[in-house]
This record gives structure tokens, C-alpha cells and sequence, in this order.
């Protein structure tokens, strides 16, 4: 397990590598290709190899204008990543343990008017997607009931952070809507498993033998069932990632996702024009990359726990 470990981490670091040139020259050569047309790309591409440590000078230690003070690259991402896992972070355990929930009880009472009424909340979850169900919830609960605010709580820069609580209340919007896709897509899929598990033929005649219901739910049904889910954990999850975008900008969370929107579309002019800023690009791009190598490491690793027969090493 271990050599298995070590080979997965240099693996992802050659990607992250990798991906961190390739991420580099694409910003760099599409904000020259704005602000510089004229230049032949041979001429473009030259640029942006001889930029390469001006680059990485203005990716750690570079200022950016954010909201009339001056920070650099690395101060704005450490203040707006922790707000963005924290929403994406809260409606992946949400959707987990609500899809579990759900999923499990539906394949309990099957066909039953429980299972009908778990199977069609979850198939209208599942066909509105995220953005819309923010524009939903803001225009319901905020607009109209004025149970919870209508754009996340953020504080002028005098004033300091937001308490924990009313963060807490800024997060219910766009936690929910970011979670009913994945909690009725993971749902349905727990269902399809565990009836599956629950009518093959070792477990009816374990039944038969007397196991009970739960104990053949909880040690034999769900622990087979999660062997197959596990491998579209990572899609939930980079699913939720992408979303994310669009329900934090919708929303003006003080996150990644629109401090990357800000770093390439700017207002100039009551109009818009693309201004793609090459740091931004990069270290956001790859803070994504970074949680999804290691968000598919864990899921690769939880098979050899969840069922020990499972050999990492690939050896017989």
C-alpha cells in the first residue's frame, strides 16, 4: 500500500507539472493574442517563454487592485479559496450523506408510495441544474420571503470579516442549490445498488438462513453497493467544482470563482471586454486540479478499504 502511495503522488505531481505549463502558455499566449494582435504567434510564443520567471515573480509577489486596496496574487487566493471550499466542501458531505439517506430508504421500500414519492423529487431535482435553482432560491426565500439574504454577506474591508453565523446564513443558498443535482443523481444510484445487492442470490439465501434486514443491509448490501458508486464519487465532486462557478458568481460570493471571473472579464463602459491576468488564471486552474488528483487518490484508496480482497499493488 504504501509503494503504491508514493508511485500515485509522483504520478501527481508530474501531472500537476504538467498541467502547470501547459495552464501557463495557454493563458499567457490568449492575453497576448488580446492585447497584442499584431504579433505574429511564433513571435507570441517567444514572449511567453522568455516571461516565464517575470511570471512566476507576479504569480507569488505581483499586486492586484481588489476593491480599492492593493494585495498580491497569493494574499487574495489564501482569502478567497477557504470561502469556496467551505461551500463546496459543506454540499459534498450534504449530497453524500442525502443521497445515502434517500437512496437507501428508497431501495428499503420499494415500490411503495414512499419509493414513488423519493424517486420523483429526486428526477425534478435532477432536471434543473444549478444555476437556476440559485436564481430560484435568491428569488424565493430572499426576494420574496426575506427568510435569507440576497447576495452572500461581505463586509467592507474596514469592517473585517462577517461573524461565523452570518456566514452560515450566507452559505444556506448556494449549498442547496449546488447539492440538489448531485444528492438525486447519487440517490438513484445508492437505489439501483443496493436492489440490486439485496436480490442476488447469496443474499436471499442468507435471508433465508435466517440474517436479518439490517445486518444484511449494513454488512453485506451497502458495503458491495459502494464499490461501484465509488468511481463516480471524483464526477460528483468535479461536477460540483464546475458548478460551483456559476452559483458563486450568481450569488457575489467572495470566492474563486469570482475572483477568476473578475481576472478575465472586466467592465469597461457600461460594456464588457475580456482581460485575461495570466497569475489568476494559473493558480486558480490549478487549485482545481490539485482537488480533483487528490479527491480521485482517495476514492482509488477507500476500494482497498472498503473491501480488503481489493490489491492496490496489482499483483495476484
Amino acid at each position: 500500500m504504501a509503494r503504491y502511495i508514493v508511485i500515485r503522488l509522483l504520478w501527481i505531481i508530474v501531472v500537476f507539472l504538467l498541467l502547470f505549463v501547459i495552464i501557463y502558455f495557454a493563458a499567457s499566449l490568449a492575453h497576448l493574442a488580446f492585447w497584442q494582435r499584431s504579433l505574429p504567434f511564433r513571435e507570441q510564443l517567444q514572449i511567453s517563454y522568455e516571461g516565464f520567471i517575470t511570471f512566476l515573480d507576479d504569480l507569488f509577489f505581483g499586486t492586484l487592485e481588489q476593491e480599492g486596496r492593493r494585495e498580491t496574487v497569493m494574499e487574495t487566493f489564501r482569502k478567497t479559496a477557504p470561502v469556496s471550499l467551505s461551500i463546496v466542501g459543506v454540499g459534498f458531505l450534504f449530497t453524500l450523506a442525502a443521497g445515502l439517506f434517500l437512496g437507501v430508504m428508497s431501495a428499503v421500500y420499494k415500490n411503495s408510495f414512499f419509493d414513488y414519492v423519493i424517486s420523483t423529487i429526486t428526477l425534478f431535482f435532477a432536471s434543473i441544474p444549478a444555476y437556476l435553482w440559485v436564481i430560484g432560491l435568491m428569488v424565493m426565500f430572499a426576494w420574496t420571503l426575506g427568510w435569507l439574504p440576497g447576495m452572500y454577506p461581505v463586509y467592507a474591508a474596514d469592517m473585517g470579516t462577517p461573524p461565523i453565523d452570518v456566514q452560515i446564513i450566507g452559505m444556506i443558498i448556494p449549498v442547496i442549490a449546488l447539492s440538489f443535482y448531485p444528492v438525486a443523481t447519487f440517490a438513484q444510484l445508492i437505489r439501483g445498488e443496493v436492489i440490486e445487492q439485496n436480490t442476488s442470490d447469496a443474499l436471499l439465501l442468507a435471508k433465508a438462513k435466517g440474517l436479518s434486514m439490517r445486518r444484511a443491509l449494513f454488512k453485506h448490501s451497502l458495503p458491495l453497493s459502494f464499490l461501484p458508486i465509488l468511481r463516480e464519487i471524483p464526477n460528483m465532486f468535479i461536477f460540483m467544482l464546475f458548478n460551483a462557478f456559476l452559483v458563486e458568481v450568481a450569488y457575489n460570493v467572495p470566492g474563486i470563482a469570482r475572483w477568476f471571473y473578475h481576472s478575465v472579464y472586466m467592465n469597461v463602459m457600461d460594456s464588457g471586454t475580456f482581460n485575461i491576468d495570466p497569475p489568476v488564471v494559473v493558480i486558480v486552474s490549478l487549485f482545481y486540479a490539485a482537488l480533483m488528483l487528490i479527491m480521485t487518490l482517495i476514492v482509488d484508496l477507500s476500494y482497498g478499504l472498503i473491501d480488503p480482497r481489493i490489491n492496490m499493488q496489482g499483483k495476484k
